[in-house]
């Protein structure tokens, strides 16, 4: 049975009440509204205002009622200290608030470590095992999902609370996937050495001294002309740059019009079709992760992206729930390090260019989830300013690892070890890792609804063995990297799909865009 969360206080509204059952949910507690006498079987206790008089010592998290109120706070900032509970990533950080907003703060008689502050006023302290905050819990409206509230810039109302359930739930045995990250530009090809303000020789040469990778989401539709010098400049410096796939035709919405007689399916294959042309022309390597035009996708598009042989796609969750609506998707979505949709693992990116980058940067960290701010050429202007303090934020946070998206889904899973077996849940379709020399056993836990049976296939040098979601794998080669890929139907290649004729407008539509960038509008 699940463990008991009591939750206190007067007046709950429904609209709170849900905030703590979705918390409750993601994290594998049972909640319970608690009239103060019947604390005793609960694993922790959650009070809105006063503490009841008759709790027992536990672990507890107040929300504390005070009068002490600053008003309209204007280009303030939290402040994070260095206590132990929070996340490395965040320690001793500083971020700018992004809005103008009215804070309390926590008085002289509330006693404990301070963990967080806005413009140096106390807003969340530690005594021993009792947590306290000043800022009150968001409502949560029917529909909504977390992770609406765990973005960029509304993220602190939910985070100590958060962090406080996180570590009594059985989920803080998972460990995260490494802090990677990759920056990402839309539009550019290997016409020429530059695209706009991009210049890809100058970006390599700054990569070895920030670092950072880069990856260029490139339109399938350029890929009838490339530059020697622009491909030899990717050939040379993989480690800092590299390409993925940016829609077919770069039409508005691609991903998201309506398909009839297999036009999604033929779309898919088009747009593979040409990135192999383009991969045999310039010699280089296209990841097949799909960057949407717009970030626009409907739900019809990933099961067909998926058994085209694309390993992912990457969008923003606002351009995301524009045709996948939040109130559609598993409560914990927004909330791992990639969401399954239609079975293609889906990486949540975010404007560099952006008032609330920095908390953005933050919640990919906190949630396991890569990094991956993104633009567009005009972003690189005023000596890529912009560009570079992203980039200096990223690395702030500790040992990053900065790769291409490909790398990132390769590496893309939570595990934890017990009793000699290591426990995996794969947030991708194919991961490689080093297998310790301490574990027995292997076991693969479904991160898939519970209906989708997954089975996988266990490759190192030339042996293979075959295992479902669930099974015990024994006599694995230890120290040794091993590559997990789920196992498919291959694409249909024989199946012949033909693309609806198209006007020659759309290629120069394509073409007045890419003029219009290399003027540098």
């Amino acid at each position: 049975m699940k463990a008991a969360i009591a939750i206190f206080g007067q007046n709950l509204s429904a609209e709170l009440r849900r905030a703590f059952q979705e918390l409750g949910a993601v994290l594998q507690f049972r909640v319970e509204f608690s009239s103060g006498d019947d604390l005793k079987t609960a694993a922790a206790l959650i009070c809105l205002g006063d503490l009841p008089a008759s709790a027992p010592i536990m672990p507890t998290f107040q929300f504390v009622s005070t009068n002490k109120i600053s008003s309209n706070v204007r280009g303030g900032a939290i402040e994070f200290g260095n206590n132990r509970i929070l996340p490395n990533f965040l320690r001793g950080q500083k971020l700018a608030l992004s809005k103008e907003a009215t804070w309390e703060f926590l008085d002289e008689k509330c006693n404990g470590e301070t963990v967080a502050t806005i413009n140096g006023q106390p807003i969340w302290k530690i005594n021993g095992n009792l947590w306290s905050v000043s800022i009150s819990p968001p409502p949560m409206r029917a529909g909504e999902r977390l992770s609406q509230y765990f973005n960029g810039e509304t993220f602190l109302p939910l985070l100590p609370l958060y962090l406080f359930l996180r570590g009594l739930s059985p989920e803080s045995r998972w460990q995260s996937p490494p802090l990677r990250a990759c920056m990402m530009v839309d539009d550019p090809n290997l016409h020429a050495q530059t695209y706009g303000h991009v210049d890809y020789q100058s970006l390599a040469r700054l990569a070895g001294d920030l670092p950072f990778h880069i990856a260029f989401a490139t339109v399938p539709l350029d890929a009838w002309g490339t530059s020697s010098r622009a491909a030899k400049i990717f050939r040379e410096n993989s480690r800092a740059l590299s390409l993925v796939i940016h829609g077919n035709d770069h039409l508005h919405y691609e991903l998201a019009q309506p398909f009839q007689n297999g036009g999604r399916d033929a779309l898919a294959f088009q747009s593979l079709s040409r990135i192999e042309t383009l991969e045999r022309k310039a010699g280089v390597r296209v990841d097949r992760v799909m960057a949407p035009p717009h970030g626009v996708c409907a739900p019809e598009i990933f099961s067909v992206l998926r058994a085209a042989g694309y390993e992912g796609l990457t969008t923003n969750r606002w351009s995301l729930w524009k045709h996948n609506p939040p109130e559609e998707l598993p409560m914990d979505a927004g909330l791992r390090p990639a969401d399954w949709m239609g079975g293609l693992p889906v990486l949540n990116r975010f404007r560099f260019k952006s008032s609330i980058c920095d908390g953005e940067i933050f919640m990919a960290a906190l949630f396991g989830q890569p990094i991956i701010p993104y633009g567009h050429q005009k972003d690189f202007a005023d000596d890529m300013i912009c560009f570079r303090k992203v980039i200096e934020r990223i690395n702030s946070l500790g040992a990053v690892r900065w790769m291409s998206l490909r790398e990132i889904l390769e590496t893309n899973y939570e595990h934890y070890l017990d009793s000699g077996t290591l426990y995996l849940r794969l947030f991708s379709r194919r991961i490689k890792l080093k297998l310790p020399q301490s574990i027995r056993s292997l076991q693969i836990i479904s991160s898939l609804p519970a209906e989708k049976l997954q089975e996988f296939e266990i490759s190192w040098q030339q042996e293979k063995i075959r295992a479902k979601a669930g099974d015990q794998v024994r006599d694995l080669p230890l120290e040794m990297e091993v590559e997990i890929s789920e196992i498919t139907d291959a694409p249909n290649k024989k199946k012949t799909f033909h693309p609806a004729r198209k006007s020659p407008v759309v290629r120069w539509r394509r073409l007045a865009s890419e003029i219009r960038d290399r003027l540098k509008f």
